[in-house]
């Protein structure tokens, strides 16, 4: 999720948050290469620019964003559960994609 100049990488938090049930992850933490850490940034910049997108440019996005979340799922390791939620061209988030179901 690119939302709030995030680091487009979010993480499930224990405990009772209230409303919110994730928290940003950093690249360093979870040991990405530069690479990686990278693609993130691009696609970000990429929403913040480009926003509210067209459905094709949706489609494109999130496209880029699936890839990303199973690049992230091959380097955390398949023992950690990632999802992936598009976005629509009128801001709604789409349903999670379980990444180890692909």
């Amino acid at each position: 999720m690119p939302e709030y100049g995030s680091s487009g990488v979010w993480e499930f938090v224990e405990g009772d948050w209230g409303m919110w049930r994730h928290t940003m992850a950093r690249y360093g933490r979870l040991g990405l290469s530069s690479d990686l850490a990278s693609k993130f940034r691009d696609w970000i910049d990429s929403y913040s620019h480009d926003y509210p997108c067209t459905e094709p440019d949706c489609q494109s996005f999130n496209g880029v964003g699936l890839s990303l979340a199973y690049e992230l799922y091959q380097h955390l390791g398949k023992n950690n559960y990632v999802e992936y939620r598009g976005v629509t061209p009128t801001g709604e988030l789409e349903e999670p994609i379980d990444i180890s179901s692909l």
